[in-house]
């Protein structure tokens, strides 16, 4: 999944859980974690549930901090980093045979 896809599905994520981000969403940056931010600590944690839920990931509640999760840019490439590890994580497990199978799936350029 690309950088803008993710982008796009933050920025619905973020209109769903607060209607009023819709003006600032589409805009680039904005603030969600901090004193001046958009969310408050129950919006903040519903805002966490949907993006575990849209993008099937798992935040640790460690890594609910505004470097991670303050603005969209930070969103979106903590959820780069997510998807990165799970898919490092898969490749791991899978047997040999597996691997090859899977990479059989994929036609060369």
């Amino acid at each position: 999944m690309d950088r803008g896809e993710i982008q796009k599905r933050v920025v619905r994520v973020v209109r769903e859980k607060f209607a009023g981000a819709d003006d600032e969403a589409g805009q680039g940056p904005f603030v969600l974690l901090s004193e001046e931010g958009i969310f408050d600590s129950v919006t903040a944690l519903e805002l966490v549930l949907a993006i575990e839920k849209e993008f099937s990931i798992v935040i640790k509640d460690d890594d609910v901090r505004p470097e991670n999760l303050g603005s969209l840019e930070s969103i979106v490439r903590f959820i780069q980093a997510a998807l990165l590890r799970q898919a490092s994580s898969l490749l791991l497990i899978l047997t040999p045979t597996a691997y090859i199978s899977m990479l059989s799936m994929f036609p060369y350029p």
